[in-house]
């Protein structure tokens, strides 16, 4: 679905940075975010159509019940970890939080605009 991009800077060196230096990191990495987000739906799409057009495989998308499946075992690790995992608990559950709040604007939004286009 989508590729996660990071930046790990250890603490103290993030603060001995002054700030207008902090604010060029910043924005570099939204920028190389913006721009690797981009390239990764065109050239998906670019390659998609390459793989389509040579014929030699067909491409489906997972049944139904395999992506539930999925979805059931991805939760039981999730759940496994969470439960013993302090840093992880609140991790998911700031997570979690920010999916329900961003679905709840795609189902309006971008999911909405993308069904009106066809």
């Amino acid at each position: 679905p989508g590729a996660i991009l990071e930046v790990s800077i250890n603490q103290e060196a993030w603060d001995a940075l002054p700030e207008d230096l902090q604010d060029i990191v910043k924005s570099a990495c939204g920028h190389m975010d913006s721009l690797l987000g981009a390239e990764y739906s065109a050239r998906n799409a670019q390659f998609l159509q390459q793989l389509r057009n040579e014929g030699r495989i067909e491409i489906r998308p997972f049944p139904d019940s395999v992506i539930a499946e999925l979805r059931l075992r991805s939760q039981e690790v999730i759940d496994e970890l969470v439960a013993r995992d302090e840093s992880a608990a609140r991790i998911y559950a700031s997570y979690t939080a920010f999916q329900q709040q961003v679905n709840e604007w795609l189902d309006i939004g971008e999911r909405a605009a993308v069904a009106a286009r066809g």
